[in-house]
């Protein structure tokens, strides 16, 4: 059993390669679960809370950016989330460097940091600029995105190019009294607690797209990832429609019309060659 949300989950999905569980809830946040290990014991945890909005969030898909002809062969993240609140937009993130280490240390998963280079290569070619402030971010006071982190002044900064998942990223503070949440932000001994999940584990939101006109509430992905379909609430016809987004390019392909009211469910064929929808129309 999973815990962690204090509102009702409004939806949950897998990534990519099925090693998380992505979820997101009626309490604004986003959180990613998986099988947390330790020298004696494993079970299902969160370990990365990817986005704390200012809205219930009724829906996150995840989708592959390796498939993407657009993507850099060497850095490119191996997946993006893709969220609806409450609100008119979508949001899409990408996962912070940090994410993808410590995931890979802490769950025994494969993420590949880069296309072309294997994970070893890819450190020692971008060693220089893989520092705790790479991708990573924090929730913007008086918006609803995520900025990058920006250091405090005298506050130090770590490179997880040097990862040592057994000493150098505790969850303990330290025996001195001076706490160095950074350093202390992960264990194999335990899993990660709540100030390192808020303060360290947000996404960066790198775009946002408008279309519809009220609250959306339902979204859907092809089985090939390439396409996002997305549809909000409606009171008449002419709000009633389904906007296809290309996962590539992150702008509309097309909009679909013919329901009456509010859709609720979206879901692609295992071809993707039709997509299901039901709506308040009945």
């Amino acid at each position: 059993t999973m815990t962690g949300h204090f509102g009702p989950v409004s939806d949950i999905c897998w990534d990519p390669s099925e090693q998380f569980i992505i979820s997101c809830s009626a309490d604004m946040q986003t959180k990613i679960y998986g099988n947390w290990k330790s020298p004696t014991e494993s079970h299902w945890h969160e370990i990365s809370r990817p986005q704390i909005h200012g809205y219930a969030i009724n829906s996150v898909l995840a989708f592959p950016c390796f498939l993407l002809p657009t993507c850099s062969k060497e850095r490119c993240a191996p997946f993006r989330l893709i969220s609806a609140s409450e609100e008119k937009v979508l949001r899409v993130f990408d996962p912070p460097y940090l994410f993808m280490k410590t995931a890979n240390e802490l769950t025994g998963a494969e993420i590949k940091y880069s296309k072309d280079l294997d994970n070893q290569a890819y450190e020692e070619k971008y060693a220089h600029s893989l520092s705790s402030t790479s991708g990573a971010s924090i929730s913007q006071p008086l918006t609803l995105m995520n900025k990058p982190v920006v250091l405090g002044e005298g506050e130090e900064e770590f490179n997880p190019y040097s990862f040592n998942p057994d000493g150098f990223l505790s969850n303990k503070v330290e025996q001195s009294g001076s706490e160095n949440w950074k350093k202390n932000f992960l264990t194999k001994l335990e899993p990660p607690l709540e100030h390192p999940l808020t303060n360290f584990g947000l996404w960066p939101e790198i775009q946002k797209t408008y279309g519809h006109s009220y609250e959306i509430q339902a979204m859907a992905i092809t089985h090939n990832g390439k396409y996002v379909a997305s549809t909000a609430k409606a009171n008449k016809a002419k709000d009633a429609y389904i906007i296809i987004w290309d996962t590539q390019t992150l702008k509309q392909v097309t909009k679909l019309v013919g329901h009456q009211l509010s859709i609720t469910q979206l879901e692609f064929s295992n071809d993707d060659m039709h997509l299901l929808s039901v709506g308040r129309d009945r």
